[in-house]
């Protein structure tokens, strides 16, 4: 059994555990980690009242549905907000629907990613209410099929647009995504916006010292950056974020662009988890590349979860003991079919 099957059962009984402990919460909330769905997460614990919440994504929604099919008694709403479901993970989520519907659970999803039409085609019976829809943010998909008018979704619609298309033109913006980087931070401002409170004076303050620390592994981060072209001419970079402990840095790749001139990024978060983001060019479609490795997302912010053999997990502990910069041959084979397809 390797790190990572370790990891992901810890995961699992870590859900099962906190589940066996909030049986009384009638309902569950699954959302994603980022601005966009903490923001459509609070419009749902809003909505649906006392709930259990929980941070997901698309390389670990199959997971978190089975622990949730383990746990959940009968006529409970599972509402899942800005997670798109890639091709691989059908299957498993299918199940657990399948083990919830048949306890009378209603489902509820919400997303505006691109989802493969098959994709679509094989959820849709398992779900009572599937709202997929190109938008700016999955907040404004959740406002809109929960006929949410009132001004305050407005404002938190503003700020899930503005983030979750990497405008950052609001202030508020850039303070939620630092909050949102730990899972602390994340689950407190979800409450807090559920409550109607935008920003607390604690928060605020907790989101400039995330900005300072920030800052400083900015710099060492550009210190690394490798710059390649591909075959349509294309220039990218490739940004290394590993053991920063920063998460969906978008905003912050695109200051990088705009620095070395470059089309697009590709953001390597962990060694298993590879993001790309448009730079310069806002007219590229990056998803072919993340579809050839099992991910997806947005044409213009989309990413994955890389299957690493044995081997490479080994190395890249092993380069980290000895302070040595190393790329699994999975992270080497996207960056070579990015140049080969874009």
């Amino acid at each position: 059994m390797d790190l990572a099957e370790v990891i992901r059962r810890f995961r699992l009984m870590y859900f099962l555990l906190k589940g066996l402990l909030n049986l009384a919460k009638r309902n569950v909330v699954i959302t994603h980690r980022d601005v966009d769905g903490v923001i459509a997460g609070a419009l749902l614990l809003r909505y649906f009242g006392d709930s259990e919440v929980i941070f997901a994504g698309p390389r670990d929604i199959d997971q978190v549905l089975r622990i949730v099919s383990l746990w959940r008694g009968k006529g409970y709403h599972i509402a899942i907000s800005d997670i798109s479901l890639n091709r691989g993970k059908v299957g498993a989520v299918v199940s657990s629907l399948v083990s919830l519907r048949k306890r009378g659970c209603r489902i509820y999803w919400f997303d505006h990613h691109t989802w493969p039409e098959e994709v679509l085609s094989t959820i849709s019976p398992y779900v009572d209410k599937l709202c997929i829809e190109r938008a700016p943010s999955a907040t404004s998909v959740v406002a809109k099929y929960l006929n949410l008018v009132d001004e305050y979704t407005k404002e938190l619609i503003e700020v899930a647009n503005d983030a979750d298309t990497a405008r950052y033109s609001l202030e508020v913006s850039h303070v939620y995504r630092r909050l949102t980087q730990k899972h602390g931070t994340r689950i407190r401002l979800l409450k807090a916006l559920a409550r109607g409170i935008k920003l607390s004076n604690e928060l605020l303050e907790e989101a400039k010292r995330i900005e300072a620390r920030e800052r400083k592994v900015l710099t060492d981060v550009a210190k690394f950056i490798e710059v390649h072209t591909t075959r349509g001419g294309r220039k990218f970079i490739v940004v290394d974020f590993r053991g920063t402990g920063i998460k969906g840095a978008g905003i912050l790749v695109k200051e990088f662009c705009e620095r070395y001139g470059a089309d697009f990024a590709v953001v390597i978060y962990r060694d298993d988890s590879v993001s790309l983001y448009a730079g310069r060019a806002r007219d590229i479609n990056l998803l072919p590349v993340v579809w050839r490795f099992g991910g997806g997302g947005h044409p213009v912010a989309c990413g994955c979860t890389l299957k690493l053999p044995l081997r490479d997990r080994l190395m890249a502990v092993i380069a980290k003991i000895f302070r040595r910069r190393y790329y699994p041959q999975k992270i080497l084979e996207l960056i070579d079919y990015t140049k080969e397809v874009l």
